[in-house]
């Protein structure tokens, strides 16, 4: 870099380096593969280098990065370098670099390793692997610490190469500090087409983290409930969902669900419901009058502004606007609704934005 390559430099930079790649792909297509492999290496560790001395936050390298992974790869297979010596290097690079470089080797070039390359990319992570500790929860964030992050990649990449779904569940089970984590073993058996062990592993993650706000394993095994007819027990974790979580979208797959067993009415009136009383466990929240109504300085969504939500999705302009009116809501919602109600009731949408304008200023 001779020196520190800075945000508006990076792309004139990262153009000259694309220049170099391009000429080792022609040393490639002229048929040489080996020199192909010792030039993409030198090249990567230079890029590795080089990112430690830049700003590359508009991400110019990272196609570099790629090109050169996959020049690399398409080199091998070409030079048939031996399998295990190519293993141990590319078990060592993937697991001591401070980038993506060779980010599951295992899956990428099990075409180059074959039986005998991957049978030493076990034996060398399975070594290390048996050193790793079960988290749970309250452990979270520790599964992307290295070594154990990239140990964990690459046991999982050496599963999918296998094609054995059950060692892949047993890399991702050795993380169970989130739900996420549950979700991903979920989605495993199920691609897999074990649809009864996808179910029990979304079940265990809802069990496990019943208030937790990442809703995605909830919203996997609400589907999986909807597909099968569940419509109730779908509802029902829909439902802890919204409680999690009452927001728009929440709300928007509670009538989703509802609806399909008729009882969206009733749904709806036990989400209003809940909505206003957190509303009113708030309520010494300053009120803002209809009149000379001046929005607040900062965006600062509740409880109260979910409802405005809730009824300018129903388009129901009126009830969102009463409940603006007599309870508050952010800036952007008053603004929103003085842009739905300006041509039929100017006179609210007008303070509105004379506030909006003075905010500007």
């Amino acid at each position: 870099t001779g020196g520190y390559v800075r945000y508006n430099e990076s792309h004139s930079f990262a153009r000259g380096i694309h220049a170099a790649v391009a000429a080792i792909a022609k040393v490639l297509g002229q048929g040489f593969p080996r020199e192909t492999i010792e030039l993409t290496e030198h090249a990567l560790r230079r890029v590795e280098r080089a990112l430690l001395h830049m700003d590359d936050s508009a991400g110019h390298m990272s196609p570099i990065m790629g090109d050169l992974q996959a020049l690399h790869h398409a080199a091998c297979l070409r030079a048939h370098p031996g399998p295990v010596k190519l293993a141990r290097h590319l078990f060592k690079w993937e697991l001591e670099t401070e980038w993506d470089t060779f980010y599951g080797a295992a899956e990428t070039y099990a075409d180059v390793l074959g039986e005998v390359g991957l049978a030493e990319y076990r034996r060398l992570a399975e070594a290390q692997w048996r050193e790793v500790p079960q988290l749970g929860p309250g452990q979270e964030g520790a599964g992307y610490e290295r070594p154990r992050f990239r140990l964990t990649a690459i046991m999982e990449a050496l599963a999918r190469a296998s094609g054995d779904v059950e060692a892949l569940v047993a890399a991702m089970s050795r993380d169970l500090a989130s739900p996420y984590q549950y979700l991903g073993i979920a989605e495993a058996y199920k691609k897999a087409g074990m649809v009864e062990k996808a179910l029990a592993w979304a079940e265990r993650g809802v069990e496990t983290f019943p208030a937790s706000e990442d809703d995605r394993v909830r919203d996997f095994l609400a589907l999986e409930y909807s597909r099968l007819g569940r419509h109730h027990d779908a509802l029902a974790i829909v439902w802890q969902t919204f409680l999690c979580s009452p927001d728009v979208p929440s709300y928007e797959r509670l009538k989703a669900h509802a609806d399909q067993v008729g009882e969206w009415p009733h749904w709806r009136g036990e989400a209003v419901d809940h909505l206003e009383s957190l509303r009113d466990a708030r309520a010494s929240r300053p009120r803002h009058a209809t009149s000379g109504l001046r929005p607040p300085a900062f965006p600062m969504p509740d409880y109260n502004s979910q409802l405005v939500g809730f009824y300018l999705w129903e388009q129901d302009v009126e009830a969102a606007w009463a409940e603006a009116c007599e309870h508050g809501c952010p800036r952007w919602q008053w603004l929103a609704l003085a842009q739905v109600r300006e041509t039929t009731h100017p006179e609210g949408s007008l303070p509105i934005y004379q506030a909006e304008v003075l905010n500007l200023v």
